[in-house]
């Protein structure tokens, strides 16, 4: 697409597709740390060599830089409309959301030297201004969003798309003793009315008879599962907590900062799921979450943004730099025991790079930790 873009004198193409490739190479690293790139793109070179994941988060940067340029252009040729299925050709809202990402990219930094707070500010101011900027891949009933397949295929009795019960402990009261009024937009109530999450590892509970209805689940009913429901790539909400976490990074002085962007970021996401008014405010007003500007905290920070982020990879990203320092986050049953306890720091290659590129392919185990998760 940019190839093509670039000959045909298209550069607002050339833009998204920079965009796009910075949004799916930052996956890339965040997975494995070190891969192919440089290399990947030709036919002839069958064992690409690997890039430095350090490295590449340098080309991250440079291609949302060079894609808001693109994006800033005005075309000669080829104007984005329809075919465009995020934005519809709305050009700023493609520049808004490659400034949101640049955020995003800059907070992955937390736990290097590299980390400022004022450059991650600076890219958000902008950014995303609302709910109505919020960066989302629309689906339909001939293409159905994945979690809608996962919803479906559960009804269907393949059975797919449990809950982990520490989702739902950190909303249903359990962990902090605040009900969220959340839940029922996420996953499913059981056929007794409650919401009751899975054990990671562990399997069925004996007392569960039914998988589809004693247990939380994804159901087309909810927000993120229905068959055309969106799939979100950049949110409002979590621009809004990585706000808060930069403002605490800076320091006491600005806790009312930080403090008005976490309560910001639950009301965006409770605007974005369809929560009643008199729901958002009751939780939002409840002494566990409204503490007061001297008493925000990161904890809290990371805890409304593990919700605000359900089903999104960022997640993981977020729990690897926070250490999984969750409240009642444990490592599952019968987990890996190479991991030794431990959290998995990153993912294994493929086996089909040892097959085909075994002379290439990095040595690492699942505790090694990528570039940014330094301590």
């Amino acid at each position: 697409m940019e190839l093509l873009a670039e000959a045909q004198g298209a550069p607002n193409y050339v833009g998204a597709a920079k965009v796009m490739r910075a949004i799916n190479l930052a996956l890339l690293v965040n997975a494995w740390n070190n891969v192919p790139y440089t290399d990947a793109f030709f036919a002839q070179t069958i064992k690409p060599t690997y890039d430095n994941g350090q490295q590449l988060y340098t080309e991250i940067f440079t291609l949302l830089t060079d894609g808001i340029a693109k994006l800033q252009e005005t075309p000669s040729a080829l104007t984005m409309g329809a075919d465009d299925f995020m934005f519809g050709g709305n050009l700023p809202r493609w520049i808004k959301t490659a400034h949101a990402l640049r955020a995003r990219y800059l907070n992955h930094l937390s736990k290097t030297s590299a980390y400022n707070p004022d450059d991650v500010l600076a890219a958000i101011a902008n950014g995303l201004a609302s709910n109505a900027d919020n960066a989302k891949v629309n689906y339909t009933t001939a293409v159905w969003n994945p979690w809608g397949s996962v919803a479906v295929n559960q009804a269907g009795l393949t059975l797919d798309g449990w809950i982990s019960e520490q989702i739902v402990q950190a909303m249903d009261g359990t962990s902090f003793g605040v009900v969220d009024p959340r839940m029922i937009f996420m996953f499913s109530r059981t056929r007794h009315g409650n919401f009751r999450g899975t054990k990671n590892g562990a399997g069925r509970d004996p007392d569960v008879v039914d998988l589809r209805l004693d247990a939380s689940t994804l159901v087309e009913a909810s927000y993120y599962a229905n068959r055309t429901s969106p799939v979100l790539v950049m949110t409002y909400a979590e621009q809004k907590f990585i706000e808060a976490e930069a403002y605490l990074a800076k320091g006491a002085a600005f806790k009312p900062q930080a403090y008005a962007a976490y309560l910001a970021g639950i009301g965006a996401h409770m605007d974005m799921l369809g929560v009643a008014t008199v729901d958002k405010d009751t939780y939002i007003n409840d002494p566990v979450v409204s503490v007061g500007d001297a008493n925000i905290t990161l904890a809290l920070v990371m805890k409304e943004k593990y919700v605000a982020m359900f089903l999104d990879p960022e997640t993981w990203n977020d729990a690897r730099r926070y250490n999984f320092q969750y409240t009642d986050m444990t490592i599952p049953v019968g987990l890996n025991p190479e991991l030794n306890g431990q959290f998995s720091r990153r993912l294994q290659y493929p086996s089909s790079e040892f097959a085909t590129n075994s002379a290439n392919v990095p040595e690492v185990n699942l505790l090694d930790r990528i570039w940014w998760d330094q301590n």
